[in-house]
């Protein structure tokens, strides 16, 4: 398969993920289906707003490291747990509302300590990391790479 093909496949998959999820919710998804949607929608905020917007959203940071490392995309699951020390304990607030005060109220710091570990991001962009998630695919859940099309 060649590298444009390697992109249509995987952006097809997890387009039709993020549909399902939309529709259902995050559970609907089998643990490995979850793992894969999980990943590329981290990398698709970060590529879009960097770290900063990702702790604007829901998402929970540790789920992402977790997704990502079962991915084998292991330098962003060591930069998003690295991206939770900036918060007390190494947790971020839990509420939207919180977590955005904490990180209003810790301005310019925050976004410092974020622009560093942006650049080290591996991009959705990034040809290996489409390899990764086809090849995680293909090991744990064959059965999507027949629908992507």
């Amino acid at each position: 398969m060649d590298e444009r093909s390697i992109v249509d496949v995987v952006e097809s998959v997890c387009e039709k993920l993020a549909l399902k999820v939309n529709s259902a919710g995050l559970t609907s998804l089998s643990p490995a289906s979850r793992h894969i949607y999980t990943g590329w929608s981290a990398l698709t905020l970060t590529d879009n707003g960097g770290l900063g917007y990702f702790y604007e959203n829901r998402w929970d940071a540790e789920d992402v490291s977790q997704s990502m490392a079962v991915l084998g995309i292991l330098e962003g699951a060591r930069v998003f747990r690295e991206s939770m020390t900036v918060f007390p304990g190494g947790v971020p607030p839990v509420l939207e509302t919180e977590r955005w005060a904490w990180l209003e109220a810790h301005e310019p710091t925050v976004s410092e300590f974020f622009d560093q570990l942006d650049r080290q991001l591996p991009t959705l962009l990034s040809d290996e990391v489409y390899v990764r998630i086809l090849e995680y695919m293909q090991s744990h859940e064959p059965s999507l790479l027949a629908e992507a099309k």
